[in-house]
């Protein structure tokens, strides 16, 4: 039986007469919304992509950047084998596939441009925005879909978080057409669904292991809620699903990287998972996603999600169970790193998207001037927060610091070894300067190993000299941690020379020992 809210339309804010199709004003209101997120994306497009996560943007660079040095066949042979080696010394948590993506690019046009993984970020945030759409015209109402695409292409932080150079963007589109997979599945119970369901559920978790709990929990429960339980044991092809979304990341997490994967889990989700435990955890979780978007929103979005009908509501809860359970088995980043939560985004904007709909719904029964009136609203309750953004993206420019970061790996010797308190671990040195760095402890990494129960030795110089044993050279970039530091500062002071230094950095010459 149809649940009365599919059987009866209603009134439709951009079509007056209910008549439960695509008007022309509602495409136009779409286009024009995607035409709006992606230009404002665009803003600043070649500004370096030192505004969001630098260190893991930087990361990503370093890699693609030796992919493309190993594939170009006229490089410099110098610099390919230092590409090369650079791109090498990471460690590998996921796979290139973004980094190889852009490699290919640069290859294609003949260069190497951070403008080019910014378009496809944005490329990719801009599909799963389409997706979104059908998804949430599929799950409520076109008028709730409007809304659900507004808040998903113009809140501030997606717009900031949705440029960057980090696998997080694909993984999200792959989530998001996972889930419009599963419910396009649920409604036709045809083959193409489910395995186009499995590829996309398993793209998403193959990104990131965890991404995997949002096309996991959704997809059971639709089959609990649409198919019936029994069904788990009867229907085939429920199987053939979950192996496609278990088998393509598990080859290769499982397989090609397991020591490497296990390590992760072990040292972040084991290892921290005693904050649990603790009231404060979950204080300093609703403080972070208080800084990446207002409050109100996430009420709004979990109180969406009770006025839907039982299929949209096993979607809209499902997605936050899956985010709740995310964030307890990453406890810390979840409470501590902003691009963490970044598939909230897409959640919270599909479950206001049901009271955003209750509220165009209503206007629109009303006369025509208060229908002229509730577009005014809606005009400026989109064109306030996108000024914001624009103003956000037009108000930095960080194209005098790469000319910074290579005057410093022009005083470091290739021939040296180098120890560094720098900023995003050694990243911006390693991309610019060309010259890979060890890192010594930031405070904050003081305070990270004090936090999971552990300590580095009391001893000053003992911890010192094991430190930077194989080093020559010691280089400092984040003065403010180095004053923090201040055995640190005192002891290079008193006991090494300066090797050379400039404007914002300072090189210890670790191998002339004063006394």
């Amino acid at each position: 039986m149809n649940a009365p809210d599919r059987a009866t339309p209603k009134p439709s804010f951009f079509d007056r007469e209910p008549s439960g199709g695509s008007p022309w004003v509602l495409r136009g209101v779409v286009i024009f919304l995607i035409i709006l997120g992606a230009g404002l994306r665009m803003i600043n497009l070649t500004n370096p992509p030192l505004d969001f996560n630098p260190l893991r943007q930087y990361y990503s660079a370093i890699i693609a950047r030796g992919m493309y040095y190993q594939m170009a066949p006229h490089a410099d042979p110098t610099l390919r084998q230092k590409a090369i080696e650079l791109w090498k010394i990471e460690d590998v948590y996921e796979p290139h596939i973004i980094e190889g993506i852009t490699a290919l690019t640069y290859l294609a046009v003949g260069g190497e441009h951070l403008w080019i993984p910014r378009l496809y970020s944005i490329l990719y945030w801009l599909i799963g925005g389409l997706a979104l759409f059908d998804l949430a015209r599929r799950l409520f109402s076109a008028d709730g879909a409007v809304v659900s695409l507004a808040i998903y292409l113009i809140l501030p932080f997606g717009v900031t978080a949705s440029r960057s150079f980090q696998p997080d963007i694909f993984m999200i589109m792959w989530i998001i057409l996972s889930i419009l997979f599963l419910v396009r599945w649920e409604e036709s119970r045809a083959w193409k669904w489910g395995l186009l369901a499995g590829i996309a559920g398993g793209m998403a978790a193959l990104l990131k292991p965890w991404a995997g709990l949002f096309p996991a929990f959704t997809a059971i429960g639709l089959v609990i809620t649409g198919w019936g339980w029994k069904a788990i044991f009867k229907e085939f092809k429920i199987w053939v699903t979950a192996a496609i979304m278990i088998i393509i990341p598990g080859i290769y997490y499982f397989v090609i990287i397991s020591g490497r994967s296990s390590g992760y889990f072990t040292f972040w989700t084991i290892g921290f998972s005693f904050l649990l435990r603790q009231g404060a955890f979950y204080v300093h979780w609703i403080d972070n996603l208080r800084t990446l978007m207002d409050f109100s929103f996430l009420v709004a979005g979990l109180a969406g999600s009770l006025l839907l009908d039982r299929r949209g509501r096993t979607v809209a809860l499902s997605l936050w169970a899956a985010y709740f359970v995310f964030g307890l088995l990453m406890p810390f980043q979840i409470s501590t790193h902003d691009y963490y939560n970044l598939p909230l985004v897409p959640v919270v904007a599909l479950t206001i998207g049901p009271v955003g709909g209750l509220v165009l719904s209503s206007l629109a029964q009303q006369r025509r001037l208060v229908h002229v009136l509730g577009i005014g609203v809606m005009i400026f309750a989109m064109t306030y927060p996108a000024w914001i953004d624009r103003s956000g993206l037009l108000g930095v420019n960080y194209r005098g610091e790469p000319g910074g970061w290579r005057k410093i790996g022009e005083a470091l010797p290739a021939n040296k070894t180098v120890i560094a308190l720098t900023r995003a671990d050694g990243m911006l040195v390693k991309y610019y300067g060309w010259h890979a760095v060890n890192i010594w402890p930031s405070l904050t990494d003081f305070n990270l190993t004090k936090l999971r129960g552990g300590n580095y030795d009391p001893n000053f110089e003992k911890f010192f000299d094991s430190e930077i044993a194989g080093q020559d050279l010691f280089l400092v970039t984040e003065f403010s941690d180095f004053d923090a530091q201040p055995n640190l500062k005192n002891y290079l002071n008193q006991h090494y020379p300066i090797y050379s230094q400039g404007d914002g950095y300072i090189v210890y010459n670790l191998q002339a020992r004063k006394n």
